[in-house]
């Protein structure tokens, strides 16, 4: 009798011991760096982030007056000011970084050491065409009237000649997605070469790459990558696009080779993507149409249906019911938001 006793207390304890270390290796992830690639519904991914970081009570390093750290320039600790916004509760160290800034892994690793780094991808067409409304390169790159309606057809035609005289157009559309993850070359001279060496440097320091097509599957591997809930990850997106442009095939190829490099770039963390969905296991469909029933249940809670913000004619935004409930509220924060709030808590 008392071996049997014995036994079944041995197998308790290794039961125990097992959940014990499997809780132990899949530690709620608190510390992540998420790098914000320009059009790429990075927005919605950084509310999502910093919705998470808010409601667990995280330091985030923060720019000191507007919503970015810069939007060309590479990450300096210098542009944190931990002496007005420092880490809650005297920490030395902050647990986030969420804002536009370029990548710069060895400054970024002094602000938030140990964190996961995060970013995401969008196919160089989708991205560009998207990046040609949101930011009215029609009056920048000085189209002809009657060509409005095929500005990114007339500047394919000729892209260099547009170029002259604008810096922030030259680098936000020509490979800008490699350009935020902290590709800089002489002269800006891209070759194949280079941009395959620089996809293996972040193959190695990125944990996880999403891809805005398959935004929801990426969302459900980031849940499962940082050990977040369900919850966690809902969202309300924040900026619906406003360009209907239709292109030729002609274009769509000049674009691609345009932007090789970031096609390249793409290409590769699409197949990373696939590949950790393999990895997922059996239940990953199944999980996917429980994360998109929670959606469109949340859209259906919150939005009102009969409304849209177009004040920005860039973009259109959901308008939430007049009773919509504090999660509907904070779902609802763009990142922008979340900045002002954040930095409201963390002022000395």
């Amino acid at each position: 009798m008392v071996n049997k006793e014995y036994d079944v207390i041995y197998l308790l304890y290794i039961v125990l011991v097992y959940f014990r270390n499997v809780n132990t290796d899949r530690k709620l992830v608190t510390r992540v760096v998420f790098i914000k690639t320009h059009k790429t519904a990075s927005s919605t991914l950084a509310s999502i982030i910093q919705r998470f970081g808010y409601s667990h009570y995280l330091s985030f390093a923060v720019p000191l007056k507007t919503h970015v750290f810069s939007s060309k320039k590479e990450f300096k600790r210098s542009m944190v000011n931990n002496i007005k916004y420092p880490p809650l509760n005297g920490g030395k160290h902050y647990d986030l970084l969420t804002n536009h800034v370029g990548y710069n892994r060895n400054e970024m690793e002094a602000v938030i050491p140990n964190a996961t780094y995060v970013t995401v991808l969008r196919h160089p067409v989708n991205q560009l065409v998207s990046a040609f409304s949101y930011f009215r390169w029609g009056k920048a790159i000085k189209v002809p009237r009657p060509n409005k309606e095929d500005v990114i057809d007339t500047f394919m035609e000729e892209p260099s000649k547009y170029l002259k005289g604008n810096v922030r157009l030259k680098w936000q559309s020509h490979n800008g997605q490699l350009y935020d993850l902290g590709f800089k070359t002489e002269n800006n001279v891209i070759t194949d070469d280079l941009v395959y060496k620089h996809i293996e440097i972040l193959g190695k320091e990125m944990d996880l790459v999403l891809i805005t097509e398959y935004f929801d599957e990426s969302l459900l591997i980031m849940k499962k990558q940082l050990c977040w809930s369900m919850d966690d990850i809902v969202y309300i997106s924040k900026c619906l696009g406003t360009s209907r442009h239709t292109m030729t095939q002609q274009t769509r190829d000049k674009i691609l080779k345009w932007n090789r490099g970031d096609l390249l770039l793409y290409q590769h963390f699409n197949r990373t993507l696939w590949e950790k969905i393999a990895e997922y296991g059996p239940t990953f469909e199944e999980d996917l149409q429980q994360f998109r029933g929670k959606l469109q249940e949340t859209l259906t809670e919150c939005v009102d249906p009969s409304k849209m913000n177009t004040k920005d004619r860039r973009e259109r935004k959901y308008v939430l019911k007049t009773n919509a409930s504090k999660e509907c509220v904070e779902m609802s924060f763009e990142d922008t938001h979340y900045t002002n709030i954040i930095r409201t808590r963390q002022l000395n």
